[in-house]
This record gives structure tokens, sequence and C-alpha cells, in this order.
């Protein structure tokens, strides 16, 4: 069967299948293909936002298991409100349920755990605090949320309804890190659990990454990680620190992240401060689509900036997207 596919390296393989399951792009009609050291995935025609070779191949139909919209047990007339995609992080589901569909959240969890072989499902009722974690309540399955993640070769261990963390951003994190020279000094200044930071130290050959983050349980956890996934010493240091102040203390950076999509704008003159010549700031913001060419016209703005790049990763809502910058000093 003639499929839109996309070819990846064995030792990513998992982990880009849970992403596409995840994304709602895999396409369930066909079989994998190992090709020698790397292996072909069916998808849809939605391609999605990866770092992969993407083309049409013949692949091997199968009789697929059915999807948690097959086994789903909702009246009919409420099926077209069924949300299309979930995230997987680790063996934990988690979904946003619209109100339309609120009285049947626990009969959803228990199809999508089902049908996806996970441990736990939970309910997302959106991100809040002074720390910005999605509000995640345990819905079906184990209660118990923290979990291993992989991605592209590092494991991440975490408890989504503790910390901010989007396996959705699994690429962009691969292509940062590729990005990444010799010898640059990097900070994150919304790092989280790390995984920016250890994808690039164990990816590329940075002099040191300073990791911020005021959430005391995820600084903890990005601790545990850096020791997990046996990064060099030294090469990634862990802040339990605001890094609009902390930042400073160790000089300017060559490159800085900003991975914080609601509130990073109010960041955005700090991380100028502190960026070196011939840098680049990687800045995520959540951002209604009309207002992007507003963001675009401010950054191509900034004193010393040199051009400006931007990539949707990832739809919000029906008017929100999810964009990454590029901004080259």
């Amino acid at each position: 069967m003639n499929s839109r596919g996309i070819r990846v390296p064995k030792t990513e393989a998992e982990e880009v299948r849970r992403e596409l399951l995840a994304r709602g792009v895999f396409n369930s009609e066909c079989r994998p293909v190992t090709d020698g050291e790397e292996v072909l995935f069916p998808i849809t025609g939605r391609q999605p936002d990866m770092p992969y070779h993407q083309d049409t191949y013949d692949f091997p139909e199968r009789k697929r298991d059915p999807s948690y919209p097959e086994i789903v047990k909702i009246p009919a007339e409420l099926m077209e409100f069924l949300p299309s995609s979930f995230d997987t992080i680790g063996d934990v589901g988690i979904v946003k349920i619209p109100g339309e569909l609120k009285d049947y959240r626990e009969e959803i969890c228990r199809a999508i755990r089902e049908a996806n072989h996970l441990r736990a499902v939970a309910v997302d009722a959106g991100v809040e605090g002074e720390f910005r974690i999605r509000s995640v309540v345990p819905c079906s399955g184990d209660s118990n949320l923290e979990t291993m993640h992989r991605e592209f070769g590092i494991k991440l261990l975490l408890d989504p309804s503790k910390v901010y963390f989007s396996p959705r951003l699994a690429g962009e994190r691969r292509r940062v890190a590729y990005l990444v020279r010799k010898g640059e000094k990097i900070c994150d200044m919304f790092a989280g659990v790390g995984p920016f930071g250890i994808m690039i130290a164990k990816h590329s050959e940075p002099e040191v990454i300073h990791a911020f983050d005021i959430n005391p349980v995820a600084v903890e956890y990005m601790k545990r990680n850096i020791e997990m996934n046996r990064l060099k010493d030294g090469v990634m240091v862990p802040h339990l620190e605001d890094s609009t102040t902390g930042m400073g203390k160790y000089g300017s950076s060559d490159r800085i992240i900003m991975n914080l999509p609601h509130t990073a704008h109010d960041f955005l003159d700090t991380a100028v401060k502190h960026i070196a010549e011939g840098g680049t700031i990687h800045y995520y913001e959540i951002l209604e689509t009309e207002r992007l060419e507003e963001r675009l016209e401010e950054l191509n703005g900034l004193v010393g900036m040199r051009s400006v790049e931007y990539r949707e990763i990832k739809t919000y809502s029906p008017i929100m997207r999810f964009y990454g910058f590029d901004v080259r000093f």
C-alpha cells in the first residue's frame, strides 16, 4: 500500500512512533518497514514537523489494532467532539476533554489507555500557577503519574502534574541540539526537568549549559536526569534561581533558550542583554495567528538583531499556534 512515510534511525524509532501516535498522524493501515539501520514509518497526509526525510513508500498492509474512537462508548451524536490527539509522556497519556464530553471523561480516558497500552491517562485542565504547570488529574489506570520519558537517545524522569513538560517539542529539541557549535556557552532560562540542555549535551559539544528554573521539584528532577544520562561533569549546571537575575553572573551566552510559551515575552529584554555577538535566542510563544506579523516586526526591531526565522510547531487552539523563533544577533 502506498503511503506517505518518514525515514528514522533505528535508535530513535520507538520515540518517534510514540510521537506520531500522540499527534494522530501514524497511518495504522500500514506496517512500519525496517531498512538496514533505519525504520520507515507510514504517516497520514498531515506531515509532522520532524527533522526526517519524507517520501512516498510502498508499505505492507496490516490488520491494525482498533483506535480509541473505535472502542469508546459514548452517544453517537457526541463522537464529533472526541479529541483527535493527546500527549504521551512515557507510559502516561494526557488529554484535553471538551466541555461537551465532561460526563464521559472516565470512559474516554479508559479507551485511550487500553487502545494505546498506557499505564495511566490523565485529564489536562489547563496551565496555571507561578510555575506554569498543567493541572493534570488522573482519570484511568494508575494514579501515580511519575514516568520515564525517552526521546532521541535521552531519558527524562518527571511527573507532568508537578513540572512543565511538552513531549511535542522533541523534534525541536533535537533540531536545536544539532545547531550547537563546539564550545558554545548556553543558557536555558526556563529549563524545567532539563530536556533542552540534556539533548544538547548528548548530541553536541558545548562548553557549558546553565539551566535555570524556579520550580524546586523541576530542578530536583533535572539533577536526577543529568546523572541518569551520564553527562560529562560540569557540562550542564542546574540552578534553582530566577534566570533574570542569575544569568548575569556567568557572562554572555552564545545561545539562549526561552521555552516559556505563555509568558516568555516578558523576559525578552533580559535575554537580549545577555546574548553574545553572533549568538542566537530560541524564543517560543503561543500566539493568535493574526498577531504573528506584529511579533515578527517587534523581533526584527531588537537592538543588534541580524535575522529572524520562525516555525509553526503545533496547534494550540483553533485561533492560536505554538511558534518557535530563531533570533540571530
